[in-house]
């Protein structure tokens, strides 16, 4: 696995939107890594080949955002990251949690864990575009 200083060093390679519609706000130069769930900002072509390797490890917010930082849109950026995300349990499986708390996140009391990756995946996408709707969150049990 290539390390992330080195692959991360110097400015980043910013590319340029050809056909399509023009992004409206900075959340539209985003997108999230089926692999990881983690924002991947479509401007910066290291992060995209990053995200495209088998087992990546996830990227620091200060990579993440480096082009929206460049730009002056950090906050922007930052303001509307992604609330929830994938991670592994350890087990061979996933659980959607808050990407804020680490927390597991619940819906009608039911935990979201012990998910198949795709699962996963489709599950952060629906929660992310609120048509499935979190429980209020709490507090992880005293045993973690």
């Amino acid at each position: 696995m290539p390390d992330i200083n080195e692959w991360f060093a110097g400015e980043p390679i910013i590319g340029e939107q050809i056909g399509g519609e023009p992004a409206r706000t900075e959340r539209d130069h985003f997108y999230a890594c089926l692999q990881c769930g983690q924002d991947v900002d479509k401007r910066d072509l290291a992060q995209v080949l990053w995200h495209e390797q088998p087992m990546h490890e996830r990227l620091p917010d200060k990579i993440v955002y480096r082009v929206s930082n460049a730009t002056g849109m950090m906050e922007e950026a930052m303001e509307n990251k992604a609330k929830y995300e994938k991670t592994p349990s350890g087990d061979g499986t996933w659980k959607v949690v808050d990407a804020d708390s680490d927390w597991v996140v619940t819906v009608d009391g039911m935990p979201l864990d012990d998910l198949e990756e795709v699962e996963a995946d489709e599950t952060v996408a629906l929660v992310d575009a609120g048509e499935i709707t979190p429980d209020t969150p709490q507090a992880p049990p005293k045993d973690r």
